[in-house]
């Protein structure tokens, strides 16, 4: 039997899920026609289909008075918020540039951060981490350190990347497997 686009969406994405409760329980609480909200755009669940699962970092299902009091009564059955990772990644640059001018120069000579290894309270970010750091916000971030090539391979054994960069940074609250990943 195949599985519905969302629930397919969702099994892949749970890694990432904002909440108290396991992916399952989540969705389940979701009506028959919640809001959905990819990349701060508001689409139709049939727009589903014209996304990879690969592609999304982040989602957050919202239900009851939460979803009804941002989004109003389009989302008495919920509301679904997305993220891709080209969103995610343009969202954690953006802010680190602003709050860090170490990041912001290196970001400036170096013209991207494909040459950067990131590294959240020590542990090191891999495959899909785009999600991890644009929940990084102003209220959990405590600091950003810039580590040399290196510092990055005597402290992490990371060989492949020029730069680190070490985030200190709080919990964001309710991020589902949290402790993986801060």
């Amino acid at each position: 039997m195949k599985k519905p686009l969302l629930a397919l969406t969702f099994s892949i994405l749970a890694m990432q899920l904002f909440g108290q409760d396991d992916p399952s329980t989540a969705m389940s609480k979701l009506g028959k026609n919640p809001f959905f909200i990819i990349d701060s755009q508001r689409i139709k669940k049939a727009d589903l289909k014209n996304y990879i699962p690969d592609s999304i970092v982040t989602v957050v299902i919202l239900y009851d008075t939460s979803a009804i009091k941002l989004y109003g009564d389009s989302a008495k059955d919920g509301a679904v918020i997305i993220e891709t990772r080209s969103f995610a990644r343009r969202k954690y640059i953006s802010f680190f540039r602003i709050y860090s001018n170490s990041y912001d120069s290196l970001i400036q000579m170096t013209g991207n951060d494909e040459s950067f290894a990131y590294i959240i309270n020590d542990k090191v970010q891999e495959g899909n981490y785009e999600g991890n750091l644009s929940q990084i916000n102003k209220d959990i971030l405590l600091g950003i350190e810039i580590l040399t090539k290196d510092k990055l391979l005597a402290k992490y054994n990371i060989q492949d990347k020029q730069y680190g960069i070490l985030v200190h940074s709080k919990t964001p609250k309710d991020l589902y497997n949290a402790d993986k990943k801060f």
